[in-house]
C-alpha cells in the first residue's frame, strides 16, 4: 500500500470504488469504530501475529491499550493524531480528502518485535458510512518500509532530509561499533519533542520540519568525534550512540530545550530524552527499546526531563518474556492440554458434565501451575493462542468418544473478553463443530461476568448467535459484580455458575459471607435459570448448599480436575453418569418484581444488599426524590430532610446542577450500564456534603423520567483529598510516609512543598526514593548520615534528625534537614513520617 495508490482513485474520480478496493485487499486487520457509542468491533483480525488488546470492550479502551502497549513508544504521537478518539471527526472531516486519512507507525508482535504497518482510516457519508463510523484497515508495510530506509547501501545510508544515519543503518553502524569497542562504556539516547502533532498542526509542516532540521545540525555538530553515531528514525525521533557521560547528556538536553524554545514560547513542548547506560554489551536494538521505554517516564518529569532506564520501566519483564517463549515452544511439543473438573449432582454424586481446564506438562512430567502462565497470557494477550488452542483439543477428545462408542457428556471450554473481542466466536465454535463432525450440545461455553459487564452489547449479540447455533452459554463467577441482576435482565443464558468463595472467609465473616451466598443463590432461584456452585471444598459446604436447595456442583468435595482417561473411564460407567445435564423446573417466566419475593429476601437483608438508594423522578428542571430506603435518610442525615424531596437541585451548588443534567441524560443512552457522578448538596449549616451517585434509567412517566439512584457518601474523602492538596500547595515542607510492604520498605509522597528545590514533581520524587536513584545524588557523608539515621530509627524505634546535602537535577547543591518520626498505628503500614525541610 503507497499513497500513489489512493491517489489513483481520487485523481480519476472513481474515490466510491476505493472502499470496495480496500474491503478485497490484502490487510492484516480490519475492524469498525462508533464514536456515537463509544465502541468497536472487529471484522477481521489475523491470529497470532500482533500483540493482541486485553480491553473491556469500549473504542477509548482500545485505543488507550493500543497506544500505550502496542504501538512503538516513538510512534505513540503519530498514532494518537490518526486514531484519538477526541480528535477523530474533526481531522477526518478536515482532511484533504474528507473523511479518509492514513499513517504509517510501528506495531509490536506477539513475538515482541516492531513491524511498520499502514493505517488506513475511512468513513462518513462520502463512503456510505453513518456519520460517527469509521473503518480502520491495517497494513504489514515492513519489507517496503525497510526498503526506503535501507536505500541501495543499508549500513551506511544516510537520510536525505537530514544528513543522519536511517533507522537501520544506525543500528547496523552501532552494533559494529559496540562490537569492536568493548573498553569504553557506551550509551545509548533515545529522544523525540513531546506533542510534536500538536506543533505540526498549530505551526504547520515548514516550521515541524525546521525544527527537526536544527536538532539533526546539532547532532551532526557532536557527531564528528568518532565515537558517536546519531540516527534518524522519522517523525521527531532521534538516537545517538556514545560515550556516557552524564554531564554531556545535561548540556545536550539543554541544547535541545533551547532549540525547541526558539521554534515556540509554549512550555507544552519539551524535548524527552531515555538513556540506556551499558553496563553488559545486549544487541542495540534492545537497548533502543529500553531508551524509549525510558523517554516516556522522562515525559513526566517537572523541568529536566532525562531518564535513566530501570528494568521496569518495561511492560513485559525478563520473566514473562521468557514464559512467553516458552509456552509457544511448549505448543509445538505438545506440552500444552487439558484436565477435566467433572460436575455433580449433588444428591446423587452423579456426573452431569465437565469443565476444561489449560494445563502445562512438562516432558519430565512437571506441572506447571495455570497461575504462573495464564495471568502473563491474559496479559499480554496471548490468552487467545491458549483458549483456541483448547477448545480444538476439547473437540477432538469428544470426537475420539463417539469413535470409540463412549456417548460423551458435555464439557464447557472457557470464553474469555479477549476471545470476544478478537474472533467471532460463534463462527469459531461452529467451525469447531463441523470440523469434527460434532452436535453442538456436547460443547458448552462458559463466558466470566466481567466480560458481560465491560461490554453488554456484543456480549449479548455473541450469547443470542451461540444459543442460536445449539450452544448451550454458562455465565462464569455469577454475583461477583453489582450489575449480575441488570445483565441478566437483557442477557440470555442456559445456567449461571456461582463461587463458593462466600464459604471461605475468615471466622469473624463467616456468617456475612453464608448471608451473601443465600443472597445470590435465592436471586438464581428467582431468575428461574439453572445454577452450578464450584468451588466447594468440603462436605459442610455440601451439605450447608444442599440445605439451600443446590443442585449442581463443582470441586475438590467430589473431584480435583483429573486427566481425560480418567473422565473417559468414569463416564463408562453409567452408575457415575447423569445425562439429564443442568436443568430447573420452572412453571412460569421471572419477573423482576420476584426479586422482592418476602419468601426468599427479609427487608433487612434487601437494604444491606442495596445500600443507600432512593427512585427519583426528573421532570423539567426539577429533580425529585419520590421513594428512598432507611439507609438512604440515615446517609443525608439533614434534619430538614423530607422538605428536601423536592426539586433535589436547589440544594446543589450552581456548577453542579448542569453536572448533574449531564449525568441523568447520560444514564438514559447508556441505560445497561447507567453513570456515575460525583454531587455536591448544602446542608443547613451551608457546608457542603459530596456524595458519589450511580443512576440507572427506569423509564419514562407521563409526567417525566425515572431514575434508580444508589448513593455514598464520599464527604470525608473529598474534604481529604482537598486538604492534602492544599498541603501540598502552600507547605514549604515535603511529607513522606515511610511503609512496610511485605519484607521490604517504600516511600509515599504525601505532599511535596520541596519541589522547586529539588526539582522533581510528586510522582518522580517518589520514583526516585523507592528505586534508590535519590540516593545517588546524596554526597557520600550525606548517604552514610542517612544509613545510620535509618538504622537508629528501625532499631530504637524513636525520632531521628539529621541534615543532607543533596544535588538536584538542576545540578545545585541544596542542604535540607530531615526528621522521621515513628508511627504506632496497628491498623496501617506506615512505620514512619518523614519530613523533608530546607535549611535556613
Amino acid at each position: 500500500m503507497n499513497l500513489s495508490v489512493y491517489d489513483l482513485f481520487f485523481s480519476t474520480g472513481n474515490q466510491d470504488k476505493l472502499l470496495d478496493y480496500l474491503d478485497h485487499a490484502s490487510y492484516d486487520e480490519m475492524g469498525q469504530v462508533d464514536l456515537n457509542h463509544n465502541g468497536y468491533h472487529h471484522i477481521h483480525h489475523t491470529v497470532s501475529k500482533y500483540y493482541v488488546a486485553n480491553i473491556n470492550g469500549t473504542y477509548r479502551d482500545l485505543y488507550e491499550f493500543v497506544i500505550n502497549r502496542v504501538v512503538h513508544p516513538g510512534d505513540k504521537e503519530a498514532y494518537a493524531d490518526l486514531m484519538d478518539p477526541a480528535h477523530m471527526k474533526e481531522k477526518m472531516e478536515a482532511s484533504p480528502t474528507k473523511n479518509f486519512r492514513h499513517a504509517t507507525f510501528r506495531y509490536k508482535t506477539q513475538v515482541g518485535n516492531y513491524r511498520y504497518v499502514e493505517q488506513v482510516l475511512i468513513g462518513g457519508k462520502e463512503f456510505g458510512f453513518d456519520k460517527g463510523i469509521y473503518r480502520f484497515y491495517i497494513f504489514d508495510v515492513e519489507n517496503q518500509k525497510q526498503r526506503e530506509l535501507e536505500g541501495n547501501d543499508p549500513q551506511s545510508a544516510r537520510h536525505p532530509e537530514v544528513g543522519l544515519f536511517s533507522e537501520k543503518a544506525f543500528f547496523a553502524q552501532g552494533q559494529l561499533r559496540l562490537d569492536h569497542d568493548r573498553r569504553t562504556r557506551y550509551c545509548l539516547l533515545a529522544f523525540d519533542i513531546e506533542h510534536f502533532t500538536l506543533f505540526n498542526t498549530w505551526f504547520g509542516t515548514e516550521k515541524s520540519k525546521a525544527l527537526v532540521l536544527k536538532v539533526a545540525t546539532l547532532l551532526k555538530s557532536i557527531e564528528h568525534d568518532d565515537h558517536i553515531i546519531a540516527g534518524y528514525f522519522g517523525f521527531d525521533r532521534f538516537a545517538l550512540l556514545a560515550p556516557y557521560d552524564q554531564g554531556k547528556i545535561e548540556h545536550l538536553y539543554e541544547a535541545l530545550r533551547s532549540i525547541v524554545a526558539e521554534e515556540s514560547a509554549s512550555s507544552g513542548f519539551k524535548p524527552g530524552i531515555g538513556v540506556y547506560v551499558f553496563d553488559e554489551r545486549i544487541p542495540i536494538v534492545d537497548a533502543y527499546d529500553s531508551a524509549c521505554a525510558a523517554v516516556e517516564h522522562a515525559k513526566h518529569g517537572a523541568n529536566i526531563r532525562i531518564a535513566y532506564y530501570r528494568p521496569d520501566m518495561h511492560i513485559q519483564t525478563d520473566e514473562e518474556s521468557e514464559i512467553l517463549t516458552a509456552f509457544a515452544k511448549a505448543k509445538e511439543h505438545n506440552e500444552i492440554t487439558f484436565y477435566i473438573q467433572p460436575q455433580v449432582r449433588l444428591s446423587t454424586s452423579a456426573i452431569v458434565g465437565g469443565e476444561a481446564l489449560a494445563r502445562w506438562i512438562k516432558p519430565d512430567g512437571t506441572l506447571i501451575s495455570p497461575a504462573e502462565f495464564v495471568p502473563i497470557l491474559e496479559k499480554s494477550g496471548f490468552i487467545v493462542d491458549l483458549d483456541v488452542f483448547i477448545w480444538d483439543k476439547v473437540c477432538a477428545y469428544l470426537r475420539s468418544l463417539v469413535d470409540q462408542g463412549i456417548e460423551p457428556l458435555p464439557i464447557s471450554v472457557n470464553v474469555s473478553q479477549v476471545d470476544i473481542h478478537t474472533l467471532d466466536v460463534a463462527a469459531y465454535m461452529k467451525g469447531l463443530i463441523q470440523k469434527y463432525g460434532l452436535s453442538p450440545k456436547y460443547l458448552k461455553v462458559e463466558i466470566t461476568e466481567s466480560a458481560y459487564a465491560a461490554s453488554t452489547e456484543l456480549i449479548r449479540q455473541t450469547v443470542t448467535k451461540l444459543r442460536e447455533e445449539g450452544f448451550m452459554v454458562y455465565m462464569d463467577d455469577f454475583g461477583s459484580g453489582y450489575s449480575s441482576l441488570n445483565m441478566l435482565s437483557s442477557i440470555n443464558v442456559d445456567v449461571i455458575k456461582l463461587d463458593a468463595l462466600f464459604l471461605k472467609v475468615e471466622d469473624e465473616n463467616k456468617q456475612k459471607g453464608i448471608h451473601l451466598l443465600e443472597s445470590v443463590i435465592g436471586m438464581a432461584k428467582s431468575l428461574g435459570v439453572p445454577y452450578i456452585v464450584e468451588g466447594v471444598e468440603t462436605k459442610a459446604q455440601c451439605d450447608f448448599l444442599e440445605g439451600l436447595g443446590t443442585r449442581y456442583v463443582q470441586g475438590f468435595c467430589f473431584y480435583k480436575a483429573i486427566p481425560v482417561e480418567r473422565f473417559t473411564k468414569l463416564i463408562q460407567d453409567e452408575k457415575h453418569v447423569d445425562r439429564r445435564g443442568i436443568v430447573m423446573k420452572t412453571n412460569e417466566q421471572f419477573r423482576l418484581r420476584e426479586f422482592l419475593d418476602r419468601n426468599i429476601y427479609s427487608d433487612s437483608m434487601l437494604n444491606q444488599i442495596l445500600g443507600p438508594v432512593a427512585i427519583y423522578l426528573w421532570h423539567g428542571e426539577d429533580l425529585d426524590i419520590i421513594r428512598f430506603n432507611e439507609q438512604f435518610y440515615e446517609t443525608v442525615g439533614v434534619p430538614d430532610f423530607h422538605e428536601r424531596l423536592r426539586s433535589i437541585q436547589r440544594f446543589m451548588p450552581p456548577d453542579d446542577i448542569p453536572v448533574c443534567k449531564a449525568a441523568l441524560q447520560r444514564a438514559i443512552d447508556e441505560r445497561a450500564n447507567g453513570c456515575s457522578v460525583m454531587l455536591h448538596f448544602y446542608k443547613t449549616d451551608g457546608t457542603l456534603s459530596t456524595y458519589e451517585m450511580h443512576f440507572f434509567y427506569l423509564g419514562e412517566q407521563d409526567e417525566g423520567h425515572r431514575f434508580y439512584g444508589a448513593a455514598r457518601n464520599v464527604t470525608r474523602r473529598a474534604e481529604l483529598e482537598q486538604q492534602m492538596g492544599l498541603i501540598t500547595r502552600y507547605s514549604s515542607d515535603s511529607i513522606l510516609f515511610l511503609r512496610r510492604i511485605g519484607e521490604r520498605w517504600a516511600y509515599t509522597v504525601v505532599a511535596h512543598g520541596m519541589e522547586h528545590r529539588i526539582g522533581m514533581d510528586a510522582k518522580s520524587f517518589e520514583d526516585a526514593l523507592n528505586d534508590r536513584s535519590f540516593f545517588d545524588r546524596l554526597q557520600k557523608t550525606s548517604y552514610q548520615r542517612s544509613i545510620k539515621a535509618y538504622a537508629t530509627f528501625f532499631k530504637d524505634r524513636k525520632s531521628v534528625a539529621y541534615t543532607i546535602k543533596f544535588k538536584n537535577l538542576y545540578q545545585q547543591t541544596v542542604e535540607f534537614s530531615v526528621r522521621i518520626d515513628p508511627v504506632e498505628d496497628p491498623t496501617s503500614n506506615v512505620m514512619g513520617i518523614i519530613t523533608f525541610r530546607e535549611k535556613a
